[in-house]
């Protein structure tokens, strides 16, 4: 910051005193006194799964502000892992270790991943960004959290928790009913599972249709020996 002011001196001869102007320039020179500031304590993000170099996308900008002027507010930015369960002993050596699977732009504050992520394994990840100023010799920082939700893909089939199961129906009647239970798993969040099974058509005494399923029972065709074999696919 430059001033410019103006030094007038005066003579002491009473009415015949003399003056003269001289115009200083005054710079001020900044002290990195101010640290970085967020706007926020912390913020919300997500990612999509599978993906090595997917952007993280905020909920909201992430902005730093620093008071000081010059290399002084010049802002740097960082990135490490917080709030992992299988390291929560040590935080310092997270600290020293950055991040393992996110990269943040130095400059901009951008993040994205660095390896592709598993929603199913993990959802939920807890980073803190650090912002650091560029004045020496002493630079001073601030941090925010940023808290990333993984969001799932359809990348998972539907899978049987057996591969065998038994049922039971009534030999009298034209129709029956197979009372029994099929159970089936599908790792995959936010998935409506819709049961439809189909019949292999060498079951003979079962529909050779594809039969849906919306109540755990599958309608027979008669049939006359006790034991068959219903396999799904």
């Amino acid at each position: 910051m430059d001033s410019l002011v103006t030094v007038e001196c005066t003579d002491a001869e009473g009415v015949n005193s003399l003056t003269q102007n001289a115009s200083l320039y005054i710079t001020v020179t900044d002290v990195n006194d101010h640290s970085p500031t967020f706007d926020k304590s912390a913020y919300n993000g997500r990612v999509a799964e599978n993906s090595p170099t997917a952007e993280v996308h905020l909920s909201s900008p992430m902005r730093v502000t620093d008071a000081d002027s010059g290399t002084n507010a010049l802002v740097t930015f960082s990135v490490f892992d917080l709030g992992d369960e299988d390291n929560t002993s040590d935080s310092s050596v997270q600290l020293e270790n950055g991040s393992r699977l996110f990269r943040i732009d130095p400059r901009s504050g951008r993040i994205w991943t660095v390896i592709p992520l598993d929603c199913e394994s993990k959802s939920q990840y807890t980073l803190l960004v650090i912002a650091t100023d560029s004045g020496l010799p002493n630079p001073k920082s601030g941090s925010a959290t940023v808290y990333i939700t993984v969001e799932d893909e359809n990348d998972n089939a539907p899978e049987f928790t057996s591969s065998h199961y038994m049922f039971e129906g009534d030999l009298h009647h034209f129709t029956a009913c197979c009372s029994g239970h099929l159970f089936e798993l599908d790792y995959s969040q936010n998935v409506t599972l819709l049961n439809v099974f189909q019949v292999n058509r060498s079951s003979k005494p079962f529909g050779s249709k594809t039969t849906a399923l919306f109540s755990d029972a599958v309608r027979t065709k008669p049939f006359h020996s006790i034991d068959h074999i219903l396999t799904t696919k």
